[in-house]
């Protein structure tokens, strides 16, 4: 009886042992998820964070150029989401983090406080058409809007112009894009292109990045100089199909680092 009672005693225990171990199990993996939950709730919010932070140097560098001076814009799309980071309307050089706004694809500000541009269903159209495209700039370049105004068809005129940026069209309806159904025909019109532009008014670049998309549109603005500038001299020779095919597309880190620092410097100024 002695020994039974012993059993039964060491099982109670291994039982009662069994379930507060498989309760202590649960609560590390329901812990753990929260733990999960909460770091990918970070890893967004930082990745986010670093997204604002490359708008506000996008628009920096943009100004610094003298491609936004003092209008146009740059948004770039919320990862995972249908809403876009764009600051409220005030010149590129002078936005900071605290401008930044929340819109959805509408065009609607759903967070932060203040108006944004105009132009934002250039924006918001190329976004609903374009899954490949996360950063938009809307410049107001000189020799670009030149190019326009003696209807001259741009044309790659450099090497990093092929490289980076390809053909650009030129949209021929005078005006700001101010309806969303403006919008949309821009994005129709722009189709799988990297650019086009807008005469008489500016031009409109797209990228995968906010790095690639800044560098585009310097790139357009270069190129678009180099060609008038060869018009005063003589008849621009384009590259051929078979020239362009050399040219391999290239990493905007290097750029993009380059116009970073001076930024730096003129803010150091």
């Amino acid at each position: 009886m002695v020994v039974e009672k012993r059993m039964s005693s060491v099982w109670v225990t291994s039982i009662a042992l069994l379930l507060l171990c498989l309760t202590a199990q649960c609560g590390q993996g329901a812990g753990g998820a929260q733990l999960q939950e909460q770091e990918g709730t970070t890893s967004e919010l930082e990745e986010e964070t670093a997204l604002k932070e490359k708008l506000i140097l996008g628009n920096r560098i943009l100004d610094l150029q003298e491609l936004v001076t003092p209008y146009g814009h740059i948004s770039a799309r919320i990862p995972n989401s249908d809403r876009i980071f764009i600051t409220t309307a005030k010149s590129p050089g002078l936005v900071t983090v605290e401008d930044i706004l929340v819109v959805n694809l509408d065009g609607e500000v759903v967070e932060g406080e203040g108006i944004t541009y105009s132009e934002i269903h250039m924006h918001t159209g190329i976004y609903k058409a374009r899954d490949d495209v996360n950063a938009i700039a809307h410049t107001h370049s000189d020799y670009a809007v030149a190019l326009t105004v003696a209807d001259i068809p741009f044309q790659p005129a450099m090497n990093q112009a092929v490289q980076y940026l390809g053909p650009a069209k030129t949209w021929d309806r005078i005006g700001t894009i101010i309806t969303s159904e403006l919008g949309e025909q821009v994005a129709e019109f722009l189709g799988t292109d990297n650019a086009l532009l807008l005469r008489m008014h500016g031009a409109v670049i797209v990228g995968p990045t906010v790095e690639l998309t800044t560098i585009r549109a310097i790139f357009l603005e270069r190129a678009a100089k180099l060609q008038l500038l060869a018009t005063t001299v003589g008849k621009p020779v384009p590259f051929t199909a078979e020239e362009s095919s050399r040219l391999q597309p290239a990493n905007p880190s290097r750029p993009w680092q380059y116009y970073s620092s001076k930024v730096s410097q003129g803010l150091a100024q």
